[in-house]
C-alpha cells in the first residue's frame, strides 16, 4: 500500500509542476469550476451514474447553480471509461457600482452567464489492499458559455472551446462510506470567442481570450454516504490558476482596462445522489458476517 500511496503522490506532485509552469492568459469571466468525475471503481463490470447540483458564488456579490451528470463504466478489470455533462445556468454577478453611475445602476446584473460541457474519458484502476483504490483517468471534451446581460462593461460576448485533461486519485471504501481524494490537470483552449459590437471589452483582452490556452489544477475531495446501490454525494474542490484580467490600462478601476478585476470563485462544492453497482455487492449472501464486514466493503470478484 506504501508504494501505491507513494506513486499517488508522485503524481500529484508532477501535476502541481506542470500547472505551475503554465501561464494562463488573464481573463474576464470565461471558466466556471466544475466537479470532476471520479468513479473510484474496485472491480471488473462496476458501473456509476451521478447527478448533482453545483451552487457557484463569485468574488463580488453574485451566484449561480448548475447541474452535473456522471457515467462510468468498466469493462474489465483495471480499465475504466468515463463520461460526463455539466450545465451552468444562470451564473450572476451583481452591480457593485455607486449611485453616482445613474447608467450602471438601471443594470442590476452585470453578468449573465450560462455554460455547458461534455467530457470522455478512460483510464486505468486497481485496488490497493482490502479497502484502498487508486485511479488515473484522461480524456476531453468540448463546451460552450455566453454572457447575456445588456450590462454596457463588459457587455455581450460568448465562445466556444476544447479542453482535455489528465486526473489522479486515491481513496477508501468502507461498507457505509467512500472517501476519494485527487487532482485534475485541465487544458482548455477557445476555438471561437465573439464579442458584441458595444462591449467594452478590449482588444488586448480578446486577443489573449482567443490566442493562449488556460491550464488549470484543480484539487479535489470527496465523501460518499450510504448502502451498496445508493449513496449520497458531497465533493469540494479548488480552481488553482484562473486569474482576472488586468491587461494594460488607466489606473481608473471603471476603465476597459481595469473593471474585470472579479472573477468567479477558486472554490466549489457539488452535492448530489450516486448509483452504483458492483459484482461484489452480490456476494456472500448466505455468509456470517465476520467483524471486518461491518464496516468494510466484501472483497471485489477475481
Amino acid at each position: 500500500m506504501s508504494a501505491l500511496v507513494g506513486r499517488f503522490l508522485n503524481i500529484l506532485v508532477a501535476t502541481a509542476l506542470l500547472a505551475a509552469s503554465c501561464t494562463s492568459p488573464k481573463a474576464l469571466y470565461v471558466h466556471i469550476p466544475d466537479k470532476v468525475n471520479s468513479p473510484g471503481f474496485m472491480e471488473a463490470r462496476e458501473v456509476r451514474l451521478d447527478a448533482a447540483v453545483q451552487p457557484q458564488s463569485s468574488n463580488d456579490n453574485g451566484s449561480g447553480s448548475g447541474y452535473a451528470l456522471d457515467a462510468a463504466f468498466a469493462p474489465i478489470n483495471h480499465l475504466g471509461i468515463i463520461a460526463s455533462y455539466r450545465n451552468n445556468s444562470n451564473f450572476k454577478r451583481n452591480d457593485t457600482y455607486s449611485a453616482g453611475w445613474p447608467l450602471y445602476s438601471s443594470f442590476p446584473e452585470k453578468l449573465v452567464l450560462n455554460g455547458s460541457s461534455a467530457d470522455f474519458g478512460a483510464g486505468y484502476f486497481t485496488r490497493d489492499g482490502l479497502k484502498g483504490k487508486f485511479e488515473v483517468y484522461a480524456g476531453g471534451g468540448f463546451g460552450d458559455i455566453a454572457n447575456s446581460s445588456n450590462y454596457p462593461d463588459p457587455g455581450r460576448y460568448s465562445g466556444r472551446y476544447t479542453r482535455c485533461f489528465v486526473q489522479a486519485g486515491y481513496g477508501l471504501s468502507c461498507k457505509y462510506l467512500a472517501f476519494m481524494v485527487g487532482a485534475r490537470v485541465l487544458y482548455k483552449k477557445f476555438n471561437t470567442f465573439n464579442v458584441d459590437s458595444g462591449a467594452v471589452i478590449d482588444a488586448y483582452q480578446i486577443s489573449q481570450i482567443r490566442s493562449r490556452p488556460f491550464v488549470l489544477m484543480q484539487p479535489y475531495g470527496e465523501i460518499q454516504t450510504g448502502y451498496k446501490y445508493v449513496r449520497l454525494t458531497l465533493q469540494l474542490g479548488v480552481q488553482i490558476g484562473q486569474m482576472p484580467d488586468q491587461s494594460p490600462g488607466p489606473a481608473n478601476e471603471y476603465s476597459a482596462g481595469q473593471s474585470y478585476r472579479y472573477a468567479t470563485s477558486p472554490f466549489y462544492g457539488s452535492m448530489g445522489i450516486a448509483f452504483q453497482f458492483a459484482p461484489r455487492f452480490r456476494q456472500r449472501k448466505n455468509a456470517k458476517p465476520t467483524d471486518e464486514d461491518w464496516f468494510f466493503e466484501s472483497q471485489p470478484v477475481r
